[in-house]
């Protein structure tokens, strides 16, 4: 992979780990479906203003559309409404760090999935190393029931799951226009999520400055502009290499939840974090068959 697909790759999951500050911003206003509509929503708009600018093609089948449609709830709707609900129990530099089980979720969805990537032994023992990162995450939870983090852990641990099937499902999609698929896929999330959010949580109240700002950058930046950018490079160097930022994100959520908010980072937190980064060392596997010289032996995808 090159130089600057790595620079890209960074970036991209420093910024990711902003999407948990702004969470936490808008749910002293917003609710979890409305924010997630809101994201989805603003998203949609950026992606179809490039759709227009760069002139890309959006001839769609009307089978592509109903699978865009899938797509999009599973990777858009769905876990966009999950982490501000379990953000309500649960510090965003926390759920950051079970975002970082994606990859983990990933194997074993496709391990399940008609035409998935089979396990590997090294992939069955990082998902087995994410699955005690998550583990020592909740153990403060565990020890004092009255703080209901476990709630939020197990809320922010199916988004995970829903990315993981997302990125399964993208297969039938593979011969569309990425611009025209995030494009219909947004905004058939957002179509979606508009009555859930008007029946369950009502009309928003007047927003604060800080959160139109948080607004501003969680959908048109983040969920619109870096989602598509995020997309368009695992197409080009792959899954493995792009879920890479996923472990960025959770570092820029815990660094920006300390100076911001002035969030603790406690030694659980650096521990479950270091046991769900060896659990991807040994999914890509590169380095494991380096140390062991066996680099010559048939990749683990």
């Amino acid at each position: 992979m090159s130089t600057r697909d790595w620079i890209y790759i960074v970036a991209l999951g420093a910024a990711f780990g902003a999407v948990f500050l702004s969470n936490e911003i808008l749910l002293r206003q917003l609710g979890p479906l409305g924010i997630s509509f809101g994201r989805v929503a603003l998203g949609a708009v950026a992606v179809w203003v490039l759709v227009v600018v760069l002139q890309r093609p959006v001839q769609m089948s009307g089978m592509h559309v109903v699978h865009s449609a899938v797509f999009g709830i599973f990777m858009f709707a769905l876990p966009f409404a999950l982490f501000p609900l379990g953000q309500k129990w649960i510090t965003g530099g926390m759920a950051g760090i079970i975002n970082a089980m994606t990859p983990l979720a990933v194997v074993v969805v496709s391990q399940f999935w008609p035409g998935g990537e089979r396990a590997t032994l090294l992939k069955f023992i990082g998902v087995l190393s994410g699955l005690a990162g998550i583990v020592i995450l909740s153990l403060p939870g565990l020890s004092a029931p009255e703080s209901n983090q476990t709630i939020g852990i197990l809320l922010v641990l199916i988004a995970p799951v829903s990315y993981a099937v997302a990125l399964n499902y993208i297969r039938k999609l593979s011969e569309v226009d990425i611009f025209a698929l995030i494009a219909v896929a947004m905004t058939s999330a957002a179509v979606l999520l508009l009555p859930l959010v008007l029946l369950v949580e009502g009309l928003p109240p007047a927003l604060t400055k800080d959160s139109w700002i948080s607004l501003a950058l969680i959908g048109p930046v983040f969920t619109g502009w870096f989602f598509l950018a995020a997309l368009v490079i695992m197409r080009r160097v792959g899954a493995t290499a792009s879920s890479t930022l996923t472990f960025i994100a959770p570092i820029s959520a815990l660094l920006l939840g300390a100076w911001i908010l002035g969030e603790e980072v406690g030694v659980v937190h650096i521990l479950g974090m270091l046991a769900i980064f060896v659990g991807l060392v040994f999914i890509d596997g590169r380095l494991i068959r380096r140390v062991f010289g066996t680099a010559n032996s048939q990749p683990d995808g």
